[in-house]
C-alpha cells in the first residue's frame, strides 16, 4: 500500500515549534540568572518615586506600578518603571526615596531593592509552557521524519 508523502510544511512547523520552545526556555532562565546576579551584586543608587499607578484589567487582575528616577555615577538621570507587590507599593509615596539596583551595561534594566529578581516560579512556569511546545514539536517531527525515511525504503 503506497504511503502519502510527508508534508514539508508539517516538518517546518514542527521544527519551528521545537526551536522556539527551546529558545523560550533558554531566554527565561537567562533573564532569571541576570536579574538574580544583579540583585546580589549589582550597583546601587538612590532613586526617587516620581509616580504611582494602579492599573485594573477587565479580567479583575491588577498591577501596582511605580515610575522612578535615579542618577548614574556620571550624573546621567535614568527614568524607569517597575511593578511592585501591593504591600510595597502601598508603603511608598510620590517623592519617597528608595534604593535602585541597576545594570551597569544597561541602566534601564533596573529595579527597587527587594523587588528585583523574578521568582523562580516564573522560569519554571515558562519552562513548562515552552517545554511542552518543544516536546510536542520534537515528537511529531521525529515521527514525520521516521515516516519519511520508511516511505523512501519502500
Amino acid at each position: 500500500m503506497p504511503q502519502t508523502p510527508v508534508s514539508r510544511l508539517a516538518i517546518a512547523v514542527c521544527a519551528f515549534m521545537l526551536v522556539a520552545g527551546l529558545i523560550g526556555i533558554v531566554m527565561s532562565w537567562g533573564a532569571y540568572r541576570v536579574d538574580s546576579e544583579l540583585a546580589a551584586n549589582g550597583p546601587r543608587a538612590t532613586g526617587i518615586v516620581l509616580k504611582k499607578e494602579f492599573l485594573r484589567a477587565a479580567d479583575g487582575d491588577s498591577d501596582h506600578l511605580i515610575t522612578y528616577r535615579f542618577a548614574l555615577p556620571n550624573g546621567q538621570q535614568v527614568v524607569a518603571q517597575r511593578g511592585l507587590s501591593k504591600a510595597r507599593w502601598t508603603g511608598l509615596k510620590e517623592g519617597s526615596e528608595l534604593v535602585i539596583i541597576y545594570s551597569p551595561t544597561n541602566p534601564k534594566r533596573s529595579f527597587p531593592e527587594g523587588a528585583g529578581a523574578t521568582s523562580v516560579a516564573g522560569p519554571i512556569f515558562i519552562t513548562a509552557i515552552f517545554g511542552s511546545v518543544a516536546a510536542l514539536g520534537g515528537i511529531v517531527l521525529f515521527q514525520l521524519l521516521r515516516s519519511a525515511g520508511n516511505s523512501r525504503k519502500a
